[in-house]
């Protein structure tokens, strides 16, 4: 356990103890399931040892993942479910073989930052694009609730989770976005009277700052490592 935080930054160490202690408390208060619990626990340390550069954000990832699309499914936010089932979780196990295929040998991070070209930019950006109008569709008919912001959702966390998978800095600008439209899901139940899973609205505002956070040290991580 040590050695887990030994490379750790103050921020780092504090961003994370806020996170875990601000869900606990808020979830005691509103008697959170546990699965809530581990589950923003999981989003929590996946989050910042992703900004970190770290393989063993995938672990917690793949936990927190299949956490999330219980809850989601109770939740009826289908689009969630079918993000997380059939495009998040290969799309994780994809990355967690690709990192462990170009480790980083000199640094602090355990994997080679890409640099992708324009092709390997805008061609993935273009599919969502395309696919925006399928994901819309099919969850209209599910009856599902915020269906544009479900949408959204879709699209930028598919995007976020292919350009981490491929090693870019260019990935957390998606995860800051896709944070963002989580937090706007997850207040809904909030607001009218749903507090089981605080914990989550909680993790996702964390998610905020740490993407933020990872998206400026990537950027650092890559000059670092050009040199």
């Amino acid at each position: 356990m040590k050695n887990f935080f030994k490379d750790w930054t103050p921020f780092e160490k504090i961003l994370t103890i806020i996170g875990l202690i601000s869900s606990t408390i808020l979830g005691i208060m509103n008697r959170s399931s546990f699965l809530s619990f581990i589950s923003s626990y999981c989003n929590i340390f996946n989050a910042v040892l992703s900004s970190k550069g770290k393989i063993a954000n995938y672990y917690f990832g793949i936990i927190g993942t299949l956490i999330y699309i219980y809850i989601s499914f109770t939740e009826r936010y289908y689009s969630e479910v079918i993000t997380s089932s059939l495009i998040v979780m290969p799309i994780t196990i994809y990355g967690l073989i690709n990192w462990n295929r170009h480790r980083n040998d000199k640094g602090d991070s355990d994997v080679k930052i890409e640099k992708l070209d324009t092709k390997g930019i805008l061609i993935p950006i273009l599919s969502q694009i395309i696919m925006a109008s399928p994901y819309y569709m099919m969850l209209k008919y599910f009856n599902n609730d915020l269906l544009i912001i479900q949408t959204l959702a879709m699209c930028i966390t598919i995007l976020a989770f292919y350009f981490m998978a491929k090693a870019s800095p260019l990935s957390f600008i998606f995860f800051v976005l896709s944070s963002l439209t989580k937090v706007a899901m997850w207040i809904n139940p909030l607001l009218h009277g749903d507090l089981s899973n605080l914990p989550l609205f909680i993790s996702s505002l964390v998610f905020v700052i740490a993407d933020t956070y990872g998206l400026i040290n990537w950027n650092r991580m890559a000059r670092q490592q050009e040199q």
